[in-house]
């Protein structure tokens, strides 16, 4: 496995007539096999969470992608990266945001098909204490004919949560990608809480 163009990408991505174009570079730091090794630690701790077991079954198809962030670190620290209002999506009854998270890492596993696309988000959060609690979801994922990748994402506890990226070419998401999260109130309306702003991909 390795990093697409040595972990270093350059992405043109067209927003539509909206929108002017954008170009992302990120450098995550991590060689394949290091990213790897952190999703192995994802495997051992959180083994009797159905949400993050679900989103790592897809990370043995040869067709999967994954992308990596972890912050502080080379991509920011963490208002930079991890720019949520809030994670009251993940369930933990804590409020927890980007100014009371000591460590983050995040994942996310697209998995594309011919005839669906399946996709896992992965957070990995330590408080003080250093340790980290691992939340996950996973769902069917859609790249419009716009351009718009979205996917509904459930987790272990039945929350929901929608992710939205411009970072596509054709059917594929870019090397480099943005996602922006969208969470749900007691009415079942969608709303808008904030992006992850750089996810490095790494492809076999």
């Amino acid at each position: 496995m390795k990093t697409w163009t040595k972990n270093l990408m350059t992405v043109t991505c067209l927003l539509l007539a909206a929108c002017s174009q954008e170009w992302r570079e990120a450098d995550a730091g991590l060689t394949g096999d290091e990213m790897l090794l952190f999703l192995d630690e994802v495997s051992v701790s959180a083994s009797s969470n159905n949400g993050v077991s679900q989103a790592l079954a897809y990370k043995d198809d040869p067709n999967t992608t994954i992308f990596y962030a972890d912050a502080p670190g080379p991509l920011g620290k963490m208002p930079e990266l991890l720019a949520l209002e809030d994670l009251d999506f993940l369930g933990t009854g804590q409020d927890l945001y980007y100014g009371n998270i000591k460590l983050a890492r995040i994942f996310f596993l697209d998995s594309p098909s011919t005839t669906d696309r399946q996709d896992g988000l992965i957070f990995g959060i330590a408080l003080d204490d250093g340790q980290y609690k691992y939340y996950g979801f996973s769902g069917q994922g859609t790249i419009n004919t716009d351009g718009l990748f979205e996917a509904k994402l459930t987790g272990d506890n039945g929350n929901r949560v929608t992710i939205r990226s411009w970072d596509t070419e054709g059917d594929e998401l870019n090397g480099v990608i943005q996602l922006r999260v969208y969470e749900y109130d007691s009415a079942g309306n969608e709303y808008y809480i904030g992006k992850i702003t750089t996810l490095v991909g790494y492809g076999s």
